[in-house]
């Protein structure tokens, strides 16, 4: 009993430090980009407003990302204040005589198959 409960704890030890490990490693990746971030804005916007643009990015991305998982348009509450406007367009109809670029397209065909018909 002894030998299977050391079997049994030596793998939970092992898959614990693997997550331990892999989980780490994300941890630094995330800590890293946001240090990164945080130069790029210091760079920016200096010192003392960094704080704030950065904070104001963060939750802007939070809200995006939170009604991304909620399903919902990610601006569908910014978007109320815009106006739709309808765009009619008047299509006139063709008259007698009008040529499109399709038109000329299939008479350059026939007179080219008549032509080669002709000269075989």
């Amino acid at each position: 009993m002894e030998t299977l409960l050391s079997a049994l704890w030596w793998i939970v030890t092992t898959l614990w430090a693997l997550v331990w490990l892999l989980i780490g490693g994300w941890v630094s990746a995330a800590l890293q980009i946001v240090v990164l971030v945080l130069a790029v804005f210091a760079y920016r916007y200096g010192w003392r407003e960094a704080p704030y643009r950065a904070w104001r990015g963060a939750r802007a991305v939070a809200r995006w990302g939170w009604a991304w998982l909620r399903g919902a348009e990610a601006m569908a509450g910014e978007e109320a204040h815009v106006r739709e406007v309808e765009v009619v367009r008047v299509v006139r109809v063709k008259e007698l005589g009008d040529v499109s670029l399709s038109s000329l397209l299939n008479v350059s065909m026939l007179l080219g198959l008549a032509l080669l018909a002709a000269t075989a």
